[in-house]
């Protein structure tokens, strides 16, 4: 949990001796869009490492904020307030975009012309909520990072709570599983009374 634009706290932090065990946390509703920007922004270090911000605001779709890792990885962080569908789909054609325009990012940011800097960028994306199947891409892979925040209030200071998705159980995602049930085969009238056996006698 890291405060906007204060000293990261760590789940260390949270823990509190006997004489001050009272912690007052409570969810908060997903603010704006450029306060969200800055809350991530605050608290990058705390869930991507070490990180160096290049842009707060780049001029491409989605508009997400340009960094460098610690180990000069470019990265792409694509958000959305509410929805993560359009923060994966932001972040694909912004990620697009920049690797297309490497050589005019280099020209532009004096940090990214040093030789051992890596393009093209890693995406990360952070949502409110995990869409149904996002698992299939929250593989763990360096190139795509997907991310669940949540914003929480914590003695009166706000703060950010980021998980990786692939350290999500599935039922965290939006959305229930559809249930498949085997039709009733006595209500089809194609089926002979051979066929008709045979599938019931294959019922479980």
């Amino acid at each position: 949990m890291i405060h906007a634009r204060s000293t990261p706290m760590s789940r260390k932090t949270l823990r509190r001796g006997p004489a001050d065990m009272t912690l007052h946390i409570r969810p908060e509703p997903t603010p704006s869009k450029p306060v969200l920007r800055d809350l991530i922004i605050a608290s990058i270090d705390s869930f991507l490492g070490q990180s160096s911000v290049l842009d707060a605001e780049l001029s491409c779709s989605g508009c997400p904020i340009l960094a460098l890792d610690a180990e000069r990885r470019l990265m792409l962080i694509s958000f959305d307030p509410e929805d993560g569908i359009q923060a994966l789909l932001s972040g694909l054609a912004a990620w697009h975009e920049t690797r297309a325009g490497s050589p005019w990012l280099r020209r532009l940011y004096p940090e990214l012309r040093q030789a051992d800097t890596f393009l093209p960028p890693r995406l990360v994306v952070l949502m409110p909520t995990l869409p149904p199947g996002i698992t299939l891409l929250a593989t763990g892979e360096d190139s795509l990072q997907i991310f669940r925040f949540r914003v929480l209030a914590v003695d009166g200071q706000t703060a950010l709570f980021v998980e990786p998705a692939t350290e999500l159980p599935v039922a965290t995602t939006v959305g229930d599983a559809p249930q498949l049930s085997r039709p009733d085969v006595g209500t089809d009238s194609n089926l002979t009374d051979e066929e008709t056996a045979f599938l019931e006698s294959s019922r479980p």
